[in-house]
């Protein structure tokens, strides 16, 4: 770890500056949500922390192993790599739990299909509201990191499991989550340069570009 440590203060941020700079970019954000109504901005700002929280805890993950998320290191050393190909997502979540995370962080506030797990070793699909981007790496700023479960492709709502969108596709919101009294659909995107941001409409654009050949996402 300290030779990871002297490279930041040699060439960036070091971690503790990073959690600070995301601290002040998500009060802005907060302050920034362009939604009218009242109750939908709220669990917005709600989905909003909830993802902060989730990228601080994949950050800090990646910090103690090699600057590399869980779904890039193998399960035998204590990452999620082999649960990466059915597409399961709680076990990439269920890996932050020493990292100041709690199950309830998981669960977007309108989303009446999941419940709060009792612990992170009981943490399931059920449990969780957010899918995760399994291209995403710590070398690479501008890549979708989470995101609400509530995507659909070519005007199909997506199932639990792999979603491997084609370049061409079609990716929007449908409006089980958070647009059910607003005016277009919406949902939240973090990223791995550590904000999250609410994102109305269609989200082909922001999926276009991350300039990926593919996407991979565990979607709960």
């Amino acid at each position: 770890m300290k030779a990871h440590a002297s490279n930041r203060d040699a060439g960036g941020f070091t971690l503790l500056e990073g959690l600070v700079l995301i601290a002040i970019i998500l009060v802005l954000m907060t302050l920034s949500i362009p939604v009218k109504d009242r109750s939908t901005k709220s669990t917005v700002v709600t989905c909003i922390s909830n993802q902060r929280r989730i990228t601080i805890g994949q950050f800090m993950w990646a910090s103690d192993h090699s600057d590399t998320y869980p779904w890039r290191v193998a399960t035998d050393k204590g990452g999620t790599l082999d649960f990466a190909a059915n597409g399961d997502a709680a076990s990439h979540f269920q890996v932050l739990s020493d990292y100041n995370l709690k199950p309830k962080y998981l669960i977007c506030p309108t989303d009446s299909t999941r419940v709060e797990a009792t612990s992170f070793a009981a943490l399931g699909n059920s449990n969780l509201s957010y899918f995760v981007n399994l291209d995403a790496t710590t070398n690479n700023a501008q890549i979708i990191l989470t995101g609400d479960r509530h995507l659909q492709v070519n005007g199909q709502p997506v199932k639990p499991g792999l979603l491997v969108p084609g370049r061409n596709a079609a990716i929007g919101w449908t409006r089980e989550l958070h647009a059910k009294d607003a005016k277009v659909p919406l949902g939240v995107l973090s990223f791995t340069d550590g904000h999250a941001e609410a994102v109305k409409e269609k989200l082909t654009a922001y999926f276009a570009r991350q300039h990926q050949v593919t996407n991979h996402f565990a979607i709960p």
